[in-house]
């Protein structure tokens, strides 16, 4: 949520890397969703990613309407990365219902 630049994406992909050396591929289990309020930082950041492109979708979201109601499959994400922008929603309580909304059951913030 609200990947901007993607540094924090870029430290996802890392500590992914990592696990697949031990682990073998995850590119079949994966799957990163590089979301922001603004479209404007896919087309770098698609870029930047490439080498992940199978992985990923790019995808607008604004976190302070339904995900159900921005073409977002509700229940379905295991864990929201969340770096410096959650807080800069109107409200807090709200927008921690929105990424609720997104979770699976036992998936985390």
């Amino acid at each position: 949520v609200g990947a901007g630049t993607g540094g924090t994406t870029r430290a996802a992909f890392r500590a992914i890397g990592e696990y697949a050396k031990q682990r073998g591929s995850v590119a079949d289990r994966v799957h990163y969703t590089y979301t922001d309020i603004s479209a404007g930082f896919f087309k770098e950041a698609k870029a930047r990613f490439k080498d992940f492109a199978s992985m990923m979708t790019f995808q607008k979201l604004d976190m302070e309407t339904l995900p159900s109601k921005q073409n977002f499959k509700v229940g379905t994400y295991d864990l929201i990365i969340a770096s410096q922008c959650l807080h800069a929603t109107k409200n807090m309580t709200r927008t921690m219902e929105h990424a609720r909304e997104l979770l699976r059951p036992g998936g985390k913030v």
